[in-house]
């Protein structure tokens, strides 16, 4: 039987609306069924799967039935498949790579345990109104969940190391976030999240990465909480003229960057520090 299907084997074919991938096929390359545009369900019996970059642009497929094998996704599968509104990770993943970008209609997604990378635009500009990261996921890297624009609430697991470049930029919706672990935040990782009332930041030394504007024009951004840390890093937030509190809790406060918030801030805001603190 088929163990490969290639390259473009079966791209634009215009009238496939239903597609059973049999249990030989061990691999699928990129583009092999993209802009497939009335491709609308798609089913797996592979006992083992590679699935490359294979459904790009299919736009009215919004079924996908994983079967009982093992199903390993690289870079791009679903990548601006419109018509998917939820969808399982396989359990096989350990990392996803622009998995989902543009499948602006994905509102649910379920995350296997084992992941531990959510990589470049895997979920960039999709319909997801929630999301729970599971514990185990170290990194999330550049502009993973960007522009989710009806994203409103984020929970960080305690294993997060890297939250990278532009994570969560332009979730604009974004008004409920809860980090429980992480070590290092990248620029505009959460900049333009205009509906974000606070921050709270864990415990431990938080490095803030590629220097500036983490939480640039947050501007619905009224209180700053801070449990541990915080290193290198400037404008962090900026635009964020709506400041009002900002709570260290370190009985040894650290030295707060004279760039960190906007002027204006620095004169209006007010600094809680423990009682009987000393001066850092």
């Amino acid at each position: 039987g088929v163990t490969t299907i290639m390259e473009f084997a079966f791209e634009g074919c215009s009238s496939l609306q239903t597609l059973l991938i049999p249990k030989t096929v061990s691999k699928i390359c990129d583009n092999a069924f993209g802009g497939c545009d009335e491709l609308q369900s798609v089913t797996f019996e592979s006992e083992s799967l590679v699935l490359q970059g294979a459904f790009r642009g299919c736009q009215k497929l919004g079924t996908v039935n994983w079967g009982e094998g093992s199903i390993r996704l690289e870079t791009g599968v679903f990548e601006n498949c419109v018509s998917l509104k939820s969808v399982v990770v396989p359990a096989d993943n350990d990392r996803l790579d622009g998995t989902f970008c543009g499948c602006s209609s994905l509102e649910s997604v379920t995350l296997p345990e084992g992941l531990k990378v959510i990589g470049n635009y895997s979920f960039y500009g999709t319909a997801l109104t929630s999301l729970k990261i599971p514990e185990g996921v170290t990194h999330l890297l550049y502009e993973a969940f960007s522009h989710c624009e009806n994203l409103n609430s984020v929970s960080l697991p305690s294993t997060m190391q890297l939250v990278d470049v532009g994570a969560f930029r332009g979730c604009t919706a974004l008004n409920e976030l809860t980090i429980l672990g992480l070590n290092e935040l990248g620029s505009w990782a959460f900049a333009d999240c205009k509906s974000l009332p606070s921050v709270e930041f864990p415990k431990g030394a938080i490095s803030l990465l590629n220097g500036t504007s983490h939480f640039e024009n947050c501007t619905s951004l009224s209180e700053v909480i801070v449990n541990g840390t915080l290193t290198d890093g400037t404008w962090v937030f900026t635009g964020c003229n709506q400041i009002s509190d900002v709570w260290v809790k370190q009985d040894t406060p650290f030295k707060i960057n004279g760039t960190y918030f906007p002027e204006s801030v620095y004169s209006t805001a007010t600094l809680h520090v423990p009682c009987g603190s000393e001066e850092s």
